[in-house]
């Protein structure tokens, strides 16, 4: 695997977007953002996104390539959650860049960006417990039962805008609201419709060999390169060697870090 400080102009610098619009509801620790810039691969510049405004423009630019989600954004049942989900894809394929969560402590590490998309595993499931979850996964999935791969949606990177997994990604998530946006979501079905799931189902289908991750085992341990059934170069990195680049803490465990 080769490492490039960025695959860029000289003069550029990737972005790293954070997101703040609503979440919890509760303020950004100062401390937090005191420390924002530090927060961060070598060699980026963090942006933090907060304004309504600029999301709405951001929509509306959009609205004709997704309707849906135009639409249902700011539906009643689109929780704030949600409505995170679905900007970190919307604002990274608008802009390219990588998208981080606040919990993400980044390592000096510099991400490797010889490919178009940079992927990272969330964990590795056995069959016995993909099994286990169907009782709960049943209402979204039926009887397809989840990846044994889950591929993260709290860190990813996409080289160019317009990134082709995540259109594929948006326009899952305009299918999957459309069919569930008009009640609340359990748990689950709010990973199955925004999070998560929309991200594994959405690389999984581009995979060249159904084989391509298996045994799923080594994604514990390896990273996985291949092109994208759309033509993108994409690099999963595996659990353990991702978290070399950017490690994912608890929820809620920078709010409490940076308290103060």
């Amino acid at each position: 695997m080769k490492f490039f400080r960025w695959p860029f102009a000289p003069q550029s610098v990737v972005l790293v977007y954070k997101i703040w619009l609503e979440n919890d509801g509760n303020p950004i620790p100062t401390g937090y953002l005191r420390s924002l810039d530090k927060r961060k691969p070598r060699g980026a510049k963090v942006i933090l996104w907060s304004s309504q405004a600029e999301t709405r423009a951001l929509l509306a630019r959009h609205q004709d390539q997704f309707p849906g989600i135009y639409e249902l954004f700011w539906a009643p049942y689109t929780s704030p959650v949600m409505r995170s989900d679905i900007l970190r894809l919307l604002l990274i394929y608008d802009r390219a860049g990588i998208y981080s969560d606040h919990d993400i402590e980044w390592g000096r590490k510099p991400v490797p960006t010889g490919p178009d998309f940079v992927a990272w595993t969330e964990f590795v499931n056995s069959d016995e417990a993909v099994q286990k979850n169907m009782a709960m996964t049943r209402e979204f999935r039926g009887e397809v039962p989840e990846y044994n791969v889950r591929i993260a949606n709290y860190v990813f990177w996409s080289r160019r805008p317009h990134s082709p997994i995540l259109a594929r990604c948006l326009n899952r998530i305009q299918e999957r609201l459309g069919r569930n946006a008009h009640a609340p979501l359990s748990q689950y079905g709010v990973l199955y419709n925004t999070g998560p799931d929309v991200m594994t189902d959405t690389i999984v289908e581009g995979l060249p060999d159904p084989a391509t991750l298996k045994p799923f085992e080594k994604c514990e341990h390896n990273n996985t390169e291949w092109i994208d059934k759309d033509g993108e170069r994409v690099l999963l990195l595996g659990r353990q060697p991702g978290k070399t680049f950017a490690r994912h803490e608890i929820h809620g465990a920078w709010r409490e870090a940076h308290a103060k």
